[in-house]
């Protein structure tokens, strides 16, 4: 999976004017704003995709193809963030993909149970842009996957 995180970190690093970071040999992690989104190869039977501290987990296929999907549609999808906070202490965060069509699919929450409770609750919402155009995706996806087979 190295080369094919490699693939995809070179194929967004030179088209895309984003943060793009191997933390180890199986993380790539794609920075453009408050919700970096990134792909985990690092377990033996499963890949983990995540947008801030939220994470999807998804079995391995023998091409991998749903996972590489699933990331670039979680690249090319403007992110709704709300963000929770009990007096100055955020304690919970909620992410949304905004797909094409305007529907909102919901990604995941993260939140702690730690928190003063009593205070006033506030929330915030951010929108983030796609990273990747969805015309892009599909060209990538066939990219990939023909490189990724030749290796």
């Amino acid at each position: 999976m190295k080369n094919l995180l490699d693939i995809i970190a070179d194929s967004i690093k030179v088209q895309h004017n984003v943060n793009v970071a191997r933390i180890d040999d199986d993380i790539l992690q794609i920075d453009k704003g408050e919700s970096p989104r990134f792909i985990d190869f690092s377990f033996e039977n499963e890949a983990r995709i995540g947008i801030g501290g939220v994470v999807e987990f998804l079995p391995y296929t023998e091409s991998g193809e749903d996972m590489i999907k699933r990331f670039y549609k979680i690249l090319s999808c403007r992110v709704e963030r709300i963000t929770f906070r009990k007096g100055q202490m955020v304690y919970k965060v909620h992410y949304n993909l905004i797909l094409p069509n305007g529907e909102k699919e919901i990604f995941g929450t993260h939140m702690t149970w730690l928190f003063p409770y009593w205070r006033k609750t506030t929330s915030k919402i951010n929108i983030e842009g796609p990273i990747i155009s969805e015309q892009e995706v599909n060209n990538e996806i066939e990219r990939i996957r023909t490189t990724y087979n030749t290796q």
